[in-house]
């Protein structure tokens, strides 16, 4: 893993939280070598993230490797003493044209970025990290660019489930534990592809889908086939369908930055159509309790009873889809007590 540090105290406000940058990098540059990742560094000047970055990994044994980007034929950083036991493999990369320019290769040598403070630079390293779909984690903790950007980027953290809780914490006050918590973040983030660019494909699927399934639903409404009985459990399946894509597409609206994998949305439809299934054999049981038949599932019903019934299951169809968690508990109650099971824990 390959991880570009970018930051500096080039910024307002940088004077009041200066020598906590200086020990936080240092922390994280532990952090980073001891999980061995391998550093991209452009710069080492004394106001810089990439300095004491740096020298944090100087002080962890061990072969750390350390790739410097420099254009044309620039001096390259000089590299921190290291300590007994430890030293820097280095390679460098010299990229030709402008500096900012420059920021283009380096990200696409590197698998993400790391900002700390920082002005301007830091900013345009953060959005070209974005447009190429490539994880960058943003220390606001010292504001600066990486508190600026902070706003575009948590959208992107928080597709990272297992860190959502704990990514606040980069931008309250700096403790020494979330060093650690940067190179989790780092992990997740690239293991999870969390900064890709999200296609229309998908919505477009599921609209498609939505589409097919409404034309379904108006066609056995409208005009059923000739076995009615049959009719009725094809709109259950649809209106099934039709709820599990309602609760996906709500979601989405709520909460942009969830994503679901095609494995949960294939088990969230199979366990909605059962639901659905369950609540319409719980409703035939009652109307065969009360009538002593299946109404209207007689030989020769009106068009008027079957689309009144219709309309009914396919509200049953669409809450065992839209409501999963409530209707199978609900559920669970129903058929739990009549058999005299316990479902209270």
């Amino acid at each position: 893993m390959k991880i570009l540090i970018v930051g500096s105290t080039n910024y307002e406000r940088s004077v009041e939280s200066a020598p906590q940058f200086a020990q936080a990098c240092r922390e994280i540059g532990v952090a980073l070598a001891s999980a061995g990742i391998e550093l991209v560094v452009a710069s080492s000047g004394p106001n810089t993230a990439e300095r004491y970055v740096l020298e944090g990994a100087a002080t962890v044994p061990g072969s750390h490797a350390v790739v410097i980007f420099r254009l044309g034929r620039g001096d390259a950083p000089e590299l921190p003493h290291t300590s007994a036991g430890t030293d820097f493999v280095t390679s460098f990369k010299r990229p030709s044209g402008a500096w900012a320019a420059g920021q283009l290769p380096q990200m696409q040598f590197a698998d993400a970025a790391l900002l700390v403070g920082g002005g301007r630079g830091t900013a345009q390293v953060g959005y070209v990290a974005m447009a190429m779909g490539k994880p960058a984690v943003a220390v606001a903790s010292f504001h600066g660019a990486a508190e600026e950007l902070w706003p575009l980027l948590e959208p992107f953290y928080q597709r990272a489930a297992k860190l959502r809780d704990e990514v606040s914490n980069l931008r309250e006050k700096w403790k020494p534990e979330y060093a650690s918590l940067v190179v989790r973040m780092f992990r997740e983030l690239i293991r999870t592809d969390a900064f890709r660019q999200r296609s229309l494909r998908s919505p477009l699927l599921v609209l498609a889908l939505n589409l097919v399934l409404f034309t379904a639903w108006v066609w056995f409404f409208v005009k059923p086939p000739l076995i009615w009985q049959a009719a009725m459990f094809g709109l259950l399946a649809v209106s099934a369908f039709l709820g599990t894509s309602l609760r996906t597409a709500l979601r989405t609206v709520v909460d942009p930055s969830e994503e679901k994998s095609n494995e949960v949305v294939i088990a969230e439809l199979s366990a909605g159509l059962v639901l659905a299934f369950s609540l319409a054999m719980l409703y035939l049981a009652g109307s065969f309790t009360f009538t002593g038949k299946f109404q209207p599932f007689s030989e020769k019903p009106l068009l008027d009873d079957y689309q009144r019934v219709a309309v009914g299951i396919t509200l049953i169809g669409i809450a065992g889809g839209w409501l999963l968690e409530r209707v199978a508990e609900r559920l669970t109650r129903a058929l739990g007590d009549p058999l005299g099971g316990s479902v209270d824990k």
